[in-house]
């Protein structure tokens, strides 16, 4: 008799500890803004890296821009909206996935953001971008966040 009523007490422990961790993870499913926060951490970091690198702007616009990184970081917000609005979120309770089509837009007059679809894992205050599943396109198309990476909710806070 014992035997089965720890048998039911380890069950009752086992289902406590599943509803536990269910609910953990419905409360810190990263919302829309939280997003929004990593998708323009994100993209600014791409374009940092593909714009203010050399050759990365036309000529004109290097003598302009002094400090490009610093130009792009402050579009953090603006580039985030915009992920945002190209983003479409499936909230499955436990964690959510936005996936994200964008590109084309002008950044600049004769400087267009280049094309790119990501979808992104959003689940216990965390993000992580899928790797793409048509990886042999051509990587010279403007495809940008096609890597698998991780980043907290509070992207801003890094």
């Amino acid at each position: 008799m014992s035997a089965s009523r720890a048998s039911l007490g380890l069950s009752i422990a086992g289902a406590a500890a599943l509803a536990l961790s269910a609910t953990a993870l419905v409360m810190s499913n990263p919302d829309p803004q939280a997003f929004e926060d990593y998708a323009g951490e994100r993209i600014a970091r791409h374009l940092s890296e593909d714009l203010c690198g050399r050759g990365g702007l036309p000529l004109l616009f290097q003598l302009i821009a002094q400090d490009c990184e610093r130009l792009v970081q402050d579009q953090r917000s603006a580039l985030g909206r915009l992920a945002r609005s190209h983003t479409r979120r499936v909230n499955l309770g436990l964690f959510s996935l936005y996936a994200t089509e964008l590109g084309g837009q002008a950044l600049l007059p004769g400087l267009r953001l280049p094309r790119f679809s990501v979808t992104t894992l959003a689940v216990a205050g965390r993000f992580h971008t899928l790797p793409r599943l048509d990886q042999d396109d051509d990587a010279s198309d403007g495809q940008a966040g096609t890597g698998s990476e991780s980043s907290s909710g509070q992207a801003r806070n890094r």
